[in-house]
């Protein structure tokens, strides 16, 4: 049996959404300024938030329907 999903409200994934827009903000900067090794981790950083992005929309999309 599979476990319950957390509900995600639209203010989690405003959130996320004004973190991603953020990141991509500071990679834009780190990118002009050569900054390469934190460049490199805010990469990764974007990745993982466009995850929570995309799990955040699913838990929110599968909440919607079951109420």
């Amino acid at each position: 049996m599979s476990r319950a999903l957390r509900p995600a409200t639209l203010a989690d994934e405003t959130e996320i959404s004004e973190a991603l827009a953020l990141l991509r903000e500071a990679r834009d900067k780190l990118s002009k300024a050569g900054a390469t090794k934190a460049l490199s981790a805010v990469r990764i950083a974007l990745k993982s938030v466009e995850g929570a992005q995309r799990h955040a929309r699913h838990r929110r999309n599968r909440t919607e329907r079951s109420d």
